[in-house]
């Protein structure tokens, strides 16, 4: 049987507004994402990917049951990273 395996990367968010502490409804958005994640039957496991820098916000809201934290280091600038960040941000109803 096939596993499926949701990654859900963090590294081009800043540090200091991003998935686990910027709120939609009231909740940090990773939260929501994870709500609705987990209501997925065929997806095993979650991984987030993140900066040390954001790890103790995303730790908080992780379920250790379901979701792994998986921590990339020390901030880096990674230059087409952050050049398709951008291009996300201009484009018109990209997240459908």
């Amino acid at each position: 049987m096939n596993q499926t395996i949701a990654i859900i990367s963090m590294l081009h968010e800043p540090a200091h507004r991003h998935s686990a502490t910027r709120l939609f409804r009231g909740e940090p958005v990773l939260q929501w994402t994870l709500k609705k994640l987990a209501q997925i039957s065929r997806i095993e496991s979650v991984f987030i990917l993140c900066w040390d820098d954001q790890s103790p916000s995303v730790a908080e809201l992780h379920r250790p049951e379901y979701c792994n934290i998986a921590c990339k280091g020390r901030r880096q600038h990674m230059g087409s990273l952050e050049g398709v960040a951008a291009a996300g941000r201009w484009l018109d109803g990209w997240r459908g």
